[in-house]
């Protein structure tokens, strides 16, 4: 079954962003209410808050999710940690879709659709979207620049959400069993963390030696940065 991406020439008008919006306030201001005004129990409050968390934790917030999928699933089962974080990851997705929907209608942006290596890697994408999103979004690499092309080039908003589910749920899932079965204690979660937040630095720390040892070798400037995703998904 095939399952092209599709292009409109019209651009992103037919995306109502104010009820997008105006729905996923109402969404985030209702579970916020149950949990700070103490309406639902006190153990699962702390369920309702990891959802607002993960709904939120999207490229414009870029909020590292490992941790508190670790945390949770000291708290309760394994699928119950997979299933919330695999819905609230889907509505910060949703959230980007909608945020860089608006962002492609400015002229500057639309631009950048008919650069070559944009095209090639739409074409590349195009051979199988929603089988690449899902592993994407299971796999841990960063996801940015497909999510980017998907948005770009106007894909399912309901298949786009689907991948993401069907990706972060077992993705979760083997994070939250795999922590259950090492039995660590909690403070272990920060040494988890903080050793990938070490790996990201060294990583980022290598890179501007080699760019500079670059640039001293060509006597030029160094060239710019690689883009890497920020959210620590």
């Amino acid at each position: 079954m095939s399952d092209p991406i599709t292009e409109e020439t019209s651009g992103f008008t037919d995306i109502s962003y104010r009820r997008w919006f105006w729905c996923f306030a109402a969404l985030f201001s209702g579970v916020a209410f149950l949990v700070l005004g103490e309406v639902i129990h006190v153990r699962y409050a702390s369920l309702a808050g990891y959802f607002l968390y993960m709904s939120i934790a999207c490229t414009f917030f870029p909020l590292n999710t490992l941790w508190i999928v670790l945390w949770m699933a000291t708290q309760f089962p394994a699928w119950l940690v997979a299933v919330v974080g695999a819905v609230g990851t889907s509505a910060a997705n949703l959230n980007d879709y909608y945020l860089l929907s608006y962002l492609f209608e400015f002229d500057r942006v639309k631009r950048l659709r008919r650069r070559p290596l944009y095209q090639r890697a739409v074409s590349w994408l195009e051979r199988a979207p929603f089988v690449t999103l899902t592993a994407f979004s299971f796999l841990p690499v960063p996801v940015d620049a497909v999510r980017l092309l998907a948005i770009s080039r106007r894909y399912s908003r309901v298949r786009f959400t689907a991948a993401t589910f069907l990706g972060r749920f077992p993705r979760y899932l083997l994070l939250a069993l795999g922590w259950r079965w090492l039995d660590l204690p909690n403070w272990a979660i920060l040494v988890v963390v903080g050793a990938a937040a070490g790996l990201f630095l060294v990583r980022h720390l290598r890179w501007g030696w080699f760019r500079e040892r670059l640039a001293s070798s060509r006597g030029g400037a160094a060239p710019p940065l690689p883009e890497t995703e920020a959210t620590g998904e």
